[in-house]
């Protein structure tokens, strides 16, 4: 299973890649709310875990874009700044995940996408 420090270095490798591709004029707070519904609905419907964590990157990093652009308040009052979010939610929904229509495993590691993945958005 990679790291926490692995997986925001997979996003700020995203990250990079997006600024190279985007438009100098920023987008508005709700495109990029649709650009991440976009790729949740693409997740959701993936062949594999494969495809879906690279779903995941790249909902992450539009999130991260959007942040950058708009801003992010530090976690503080009601949830305690240095207390643990309750996964307790969390947790649950994912025993509940039916993974029977997924057909790869995840790998722990950073994505090595083959040659013959030609549909990379």
């Amino acid at each position: 299973m990679p790291t926490r420090k692995a997986v925001f270095a997979i996003i700020d490798s995203e990250r990079n890649s997006q600024d190279q591709q985007l438009p100098a004029t920023p987008f508005e707070l709700f495109d990029w709310l649709n650009f991440i519904d976009d790729h949740l609905l693409r997740a959701r419907t993936a062949g594999t875990k494969i495809e879906a964590t690279d779903e995941l990157r790249n909902l992450s990093a539009c999130a991260v874009a959007a942040m950058e652009q708009y801003g992010v308040r530090r976690r503080t009052g009601e949830f305690g700044i240095d207390e643990p979010t309750n996964m307790s939610k969390l947790s649950g929904m994912l025993s509940d995940l039916d993974e029977s229509h997924y057909h790869g495993d995840l790998v722990g590691t950073a994505n090595n996408d083959s040659d013959e993945d030609e549909n990379d958005d």
